[in-house]
C-alpha cells in the first residue's frame, strides 16, 4: 500500500531495493524506540536511502530527555 512500492521494486530500469535491509533498519529503530521509551522524545530519519545491497540512514534525530534534570 505504499505510493513508493513501484520505486522499491525496480522502476524504468532501476534495480529493486534491498527490502530486508529497509525492514531491518525499521525494526532496529523500533527496537530503539521501545527500549527508550522513558526518555525518547523524537526520532527522525530523513532519508533512508534504500540501495540494491543495504538501506543507509544520511541523516538522523534523536532527542532524549535529561536523565539528569529534575521534573517541573
Amino acid at each position: 500500500g505504499l505510493r513508493c512500492a513501484p520505486l522499491l521494486r525496480g522502476h524504468r530500469g532501476r534495480p529493486a531495493a534491498d527490502l530486508a535491509a529497509v525492514l531491518d533498519a525499521i525494526e532496529a529503530v523500533c527496537r530503539f524506540a521501545e527500549e527508550q521509551a522513558a526518555q525518547l522524545l523524537e526520532i527522525e530519519i530523513n532519508p533512508l536511502i534504500a540501495l540494491p545491497r543495504g538501506a543507509v540512514a544520511v541523516d538522523a534525530v534523536l532527542r532524549l530527555a535529561d536523565a539528569t534534570a529534575t521534573p517541573a
